[in-house]
């Protein structure tokens, strides 16, 4: 085979090759840090509960797939002199939509249930200024999967033309940085923005039966290396009603709506 004939044939090899690998993770990796609400320094209220629901539409980490869950959560939250925290729980349900493998194909399907639980810690140092306190701080979640998404994570490992990550616990943690203020006229009128970067913890090996593990396959968005997570929040709370846009790792949006009490 002259070299000519090689550089035509190997991309249209490595195309096939990416074709044939089907890459599938737990379907909250690198997106299950939410923001926790907490009272601004000027409002009256130091402690409150916050309760919200919530829908969140993305892709997994075949890009193609699409996943749509619904979440419920509540967080109490303190803030002292200088310094805020958070604490609480969640729980989820959702849809696993198959965008990649063909019905021809083994291990077809159109969707598959995906459910779960979770924990979550906030914690801040800020400062005021003026309308606005700004915050730092560190931000951590832990969730646990289950359902037939899950299931078919393990099963498809005997098969080798996919590679899986079969773990069902997740636990993320990271930094933040909030800005957020109130309004001049009406205190408990709150806008904000914060940032979080962090990463994915514990072993998340995608595997292959036929070939044990491989860290790092070839063609795929999923990089076991690379656990770097970001999100953004836009918040805005009316009174006692609040509401977030969340962007998380800028492969799936997130809407919800709570109620301070």
């Amino acid at each position: 085979m002259n070299r000519t004939t090689l550089a035509i044939l190997l991309p249209i090899l490595l195309f096939s090759a990416a074709c044939n690998q089907h890459i599938y993770a737990p379907a909250l990796y690198k997106t299950d840090v939410h923001y926790q609400f907490k009272p601004m320094s000027s409002d009256s209220v130091k402690t409150a509960n916050y309760g919200s629901a919530g829908i969140g539409i993305g892709s997994g980490v075949n890009l193609q797939d699409q996943i749509v869950m619904g979440e419920a959560s509540y967080n109490r939250a303190n803030t002292l002199q200088n310094f805020n925290f958070s604490y609480g729980a969640s729980a989820y349900l959702g849809d696993y939509q198959n965008h990649v493998i063909q019905q021809q194909e083994a291990e077809y399907f159109t969707d598959k249930l995906i459910a779960g639980f979770g924990l979550r810690g906030s914690a801040d140092i800020y400062a005021n200024t003026g309308r606005t306190d700004v915050r730092f701080g560190i931000e951590a979640a832990y969730s646990n999967e289950f359902g037939s998404y899950a299931d078919f994570r393990k099963d498809v490992q005997k098969n080798s033309n996919f590679y899986a990550d079969a773990t069902n616990s997740l636990f993320t943690g990271g930094v933040t940085a909030e800005v957020i203020w109130h309004n001049k006229k009406e205190l408990s009128t709150h806008y904000g923005y914060r940032l979080f970067i962090g990463s994915v913890f514990g072993s998340h090996s995608l595997t292959n039966n036929y070939i044990g593990t491989n860290s790092n396959v070839p063609y795929s968005p999923y990089d076991n290396q690379n656990r770097l997570c970001i999100s953004q929040a836009y918040i805005m709370q009316v009174d006692k009603v609040n509401f977030v846009i969340e962007t998380p790792n800028f492969s799936s949006i997130n809407l919800r709506v709570g109620y301070r009490f």
